[in-house]
């Protein structure tokens, strides 16, 4: 099973949140794959600022991907994205349309479940989204 984190939920890994560290030994027993796409990866980079060290224990942990932007997935993320760029949620720097479009897209392609603290901004569609409220 994949679990694909979104902005609000990588600053919530840094924050030390407990289901997110459980599901970090998931992730790390083999019991899940975690993703990362690349637009939640920046935008939590772009509100907490952390050094590159803090990032290297996630990104080096077994089960763990990152999925860059491609230019066969970035037409695609731009459609899902165009909506929402008028009518996004209130929290901008966390839920930004490109995050939200990649975050849905790599959802979609992978049959896996959204890890998110705003789950309002995944709506409307249908993917699996878990809450880490």
């Amino acid at each position: 099973m994949v679990r694909i984190f979104d902005t609000s939920a990588v600053v919530e890994i840094f924050a030390g949140n407990r289901l997110l560290m459980e599901l970090l030994d998931q992730i790390h027993d083999g019991y899940l794959v975690g993703a990362l796409p690349a637009n939640a990866m920046s935008g939590a980079q772009a509100v907490m600022g952390a050094p590159a060290s803090h990032w290297a224990p996630i990104l080096a942990l077994p089960g763990v991907h990152t999925i860059p932007v491609t230019d066969h997935n970035a037409l695609e993320i731009g459609m899902i994205a165009a909506p929402r760029t008028i009518y996004h949620p209130v929290y901008e720097s966390l839920i930004n349309p490109l995050m939200t479009a990649q975050v849905l897209h790599e959802a979609i392609m992978m049959n896996g479940s959204i890890v998110t603290k705003v789950p309002e901004a995944y709506g409307g569609h249908d993917v699996s989204v878990i809450s880490v409220n």
